[in-house]
């Protein structure tokens, strides 16, 4: 009995002083832990991903190294199964360090006098790889201290991971996802059980079995161990049979990469992310861009050769395709630049808001009638691209047909100043820049966009009129809608700019919405086109500035554009804009698109917004007083008892008027004032010369053969003027007609004299550009 106790006691004495062996142990492990934390810094390599997580484009790390991070969910069942069979089957059940490995390697060892066999598990492989070290015993007992840290803080998933993005492929290749990229073109999550044990095997001996070198080893390795996972029913039958007969690829290369300029974009913008995932739609991007190469290929023959797409989805917001360039690899045409955001000049792309803003400030509707002369905006003379002028014109025919003196009147009207703010809000980077510059021209290009902004500006007509910045990634918030326009004139743009298709003849026309530019010396092609769910952008020209007489939006912007729009919406149909419920129609007057008075014949339907649209009724003719012979007219303070009449004569403004008259227009005069009316003053004010503008420069391109316009006003009795140019006579005319002449570089003086020889003189400077 007392030997007994004496054993119970003894055995209490031994588990007590093994608790408290154990005890320290565990304290002096949290002592270390804390002095000498295990710190898992990573320099991965930025990759940039698309809609459907595939790889679009990787870059180098910080290091140089091709090491791109594994995420959980891409480590396949096929992977992890594979890793520990090979590398460490008790992995799940040890806390990072098995000692029964390293006894026997221990024993091993020292009966062959020789590295027999190696102790490692998957946690203490990736201290290794974490810490390099001299293989010593000394920093074995580090590793394995590391590997309880190692084991202590990170689940087995994470471990797992960090050993997949750190296992080295030789050169300056490290982890999975690399070498699936650079040899397979494939994800983790994408490669076949031959190609994981593969992958399994190469870090091993990354130069006996480097591949695209030494295929053959390799290929033997491979099935060795898919043979040994058969014998222990690792995988299916079927799966290891097929793995065995699977070629490895003969070289190593790395893959095509996809929108190369959002990719450096990308990583531009969010430098310190290592997984940029983004809406890039993978097949439609290499599909438009493969449609773009074909189209600049050809346009090449017109000395033409770059072109930038950008299509936005209306109802995400998000880019799915983004062409920076016909061809990436293209030196010689500097494809490398991005086309999506150089800035160049808009051309015609910015009327449709200019009219919009007009429309809900209540000045014009589709078919009000515009002025399309020639007109001196205070020393700016525009002209149309075509050289020619209509007369009058509605506003949806000016828009379609983009006609630059109507755009540039009507932004006359609603300020620059309207535009600019508008812009601004917009994120036009170089408006903001340079507001106090711009003026009148921005209605034709005469201001710095790029194709970006373009579509931003052109999807507010596809969102009621509401700007909200699109999305680059997925895990992005939504911008608040900003409204840009109210949604009426948004819809009323929509509808002038989706009739331009019924000039296209083909079968099942698409329906959208588009507007072309042309910049001043045809250096930029621009078509942006619209429906309810995309946007699309295409920009065309060369990255150099040279222009070219093909480089017209319509001839060679627009064809691109509908080759996109196919490939696009080629599954879908063709819904269009709803109504707003607050645009209605009304009957107007087809001379002037104003309200009908009572000498109005021709009657049309047009859209207008109640309470905001003018109601201003038409004046296209004005009732006169006559004689019955028709020759003299009266005002109310002399008109005749009898002998007299009223007549309806055409009420054309004076611009109008002179044009009619230069196109040899017959115009039905209103007769001469009666000469005996008593309140006719016989004293008149000298000429007014209303162009050229006085005191203004006049800048004139080189090799450009411009006319300015001579224009005056005049007291109602005078029927002739001469003009006079540096004191030289040049022409004598009606005050009614425009003549033009050619301006000479310098300073010139410009003189008008009516019949009764009152005078008036001014000067200009015209300068060479």
């Amino acid at each position: 009995m007392i030997l007994k106790n004496y054993h119970f006691k003894s055995y209490q004495k031994k588990l007590f002083f093994l608790i408290l062996f154990l005890m320290g142990l565990f304290f002096t492990f949290i002592g270390l832990d804390f002095c000498f934390p295990f710190r898992t810094h990573i320099q991965y390599s930025t990759i940039v991903m698309a809609k459907d997580s595939s790889i679009l484009e990787a870059y180098l790390s910080n290091d140089s190294k091709w090491r791109m991070k594994t995420e959980l969910h891409e480590i396949s069942p096929e992977l992890r199964k594979t890793l520990i069979f090979k590398e460490d089957k008790y992995f799940y059940w040890h806390n990072g360090v098995n000692f029964l490995a390293i006894g026997k390697a221990f024993v091993g060892n020292i009966w062959y006098w020789k590295k027999n066999s190696g102790a490692s598990t998957i946690t203490m492989q990736v201290v290794r790889m974490l810490e390099k070290r001299k293989r010593t015993y000394f920093n074995k007992c580090i590793e394995i201290f590391r590997a309880f840290q190692l084991d202590f803080h990170y689940s087995k998933e994470e471990i797992l991971q960090l050993y997949f993005n750190l296992i080295p492929y030789g050169g300056n290749v490290e982890g999975v996802k690399s070498a699936a990229w650079l040899f397979f073109q494939k994800t983790p999550a994408q490669l076949s059980l031959s190609q994981v044990v593969t992958l399994t095997l190469v870090p091993n001996r990354p130069n006996t079995w480097a591949l695209g070198k030494k295929n053959q080893v390799l290929f033997e390795a491979k099935n060795h161990w898919l043979k040994k996972m058969s014998n222990q029913k690792y995988f299916p039958k079927e799966d290891i049979e097929a793995a065995l007969k699977e070629k490895l690829p003969e070289k190593k290369q790395k893959p095509r990469v996809i929108a190369p300029q959002f990719c450096r974009r990308m990583k531009n913008l969010f430098p310190d992310q290592y997984l940029i995932y983004t809406y890039l739609d993978k097949q439609k991007q290499e599909k438009i861009q493969q449609l773009t190469s074909n189209f600049t290929e050809r346009t090449k023959l017109y000395n033409i050769h770059q072109a930038a797409v950008l299509v936005i989805n209306n109802q995400t917001k998000t880019i799915e395709a983004y062409i920076g360039s016909a061809d990436f690899e293209n030196k010689k045409d500097e494809g490398e630049n991005d086309g999506v955001k150089a800035i160049r000049s808009p051309g015609s792309t910015l009327k449709p808001l200019i009219y919009a803003l007009a429309i809900e400030k209540g000045l014009i509707t589709p078919k009000t009638i515009l002025a399309d002369v020639p007109t001196d905006f205070g020393g700016y003379v525009p002209e149309n691209f075509n050289k020619k002028f209509t007369g009058q014109v509605s506003v949806e025919n000016a828009l379609k047909t983009s006609l630059n003196i109507p755009a540039v009147k009507i932004l006359q009207l609603i300020s620059p100043q309207i535009l600019i703010q508008k812009l601004i809000q917009l994120q036009y980077k170089q408006v903001k820049k340079e507001e106090k510059k711009l003026g009148l021209s921005m209605a034709l290009g005469g201001l710095g966009t790029s194709l970006e902004e373009l579509v931003n500006l052109y999807q507010i007509f596809a969102n009621q009129g509401n700007f909200s910045p699109f999305m680059y990634l997925r895990n992005e918030k939504k911008s608040k809608n900003i409204a840009i326009l109210k949604e009426e004139s948004a819809y009323l743009i929509s509808e002038i700019l989706g009739n331009m298709q019924k000039n296209d003849n083909t079968q099942n026309a698409l329906k959208i919405a588009w507007k072309t530019g042309t910049s001043l010396g045809r250096r930029d092609a621009w078509c942006i086109a619209y429906n309810p769910i995309y946007t699309v952008g295409v920009w065309i020209g060369n990255f150099s500035g040279e222009g070219a007489n093909n480089l017209v939006g319509a001839e060679v912007a627009t064809p691109l554009m509908k080759d996109i729009f196919k490939t696009l919406t080629y599954k879908q149909n063709n819904d269009w804009f709803e109504v707003p419920k607050s645009i209605k129609l009304r009957s107007i007057c087809s001379q002037t698109g104003l309200l009908p008075n009572n000498f109005c014949d021709n009657k049309i339907l047009d859209s207008y917004i109640p309470t905001i649209s003018s109601i201003k009724k038409c004046e296209h003719l004005k009732e006169i007083w006559v004689d019955d012979a028709e020759k003299i007219s009266f005002c109310n303070q002399c008109l005749p008892i009898k002998n007299a009449k009223k007549k309806l004569y055409a009420n054309f403004s004076a611009e109008i008027t002179s044009y009619l008259l230069e196109q040899n227009e017959k115009i039905v005069s209103i007769p001469p004032h009666n000469p005996g009316c008593m309140h006719i003053t016989q004293t008149h004010e000298r000429p007014l010369i209303i162009s050229p503008s006085p005191h203004k420069e006049y800048l004139i391109e080189k090799n450009n053969e411009v006319e300015l316009i001579l224009s005056c006003r005049v007291s109602p009795t005078i029927q002739k003027v001469h003009w006079y140019i540096n004191d030289k006579f040049y022409e004598t005319t009606s005050p009614l007609k425009n003549i033009y002449f050619k301006p000479e570089i310098g300073m010139m003086k410009i003189s008008c004299a009516d019949e009764d020889g009152k005078k008036t003189e001014i000067n200009i400077k015209v300068s060479q550009i």
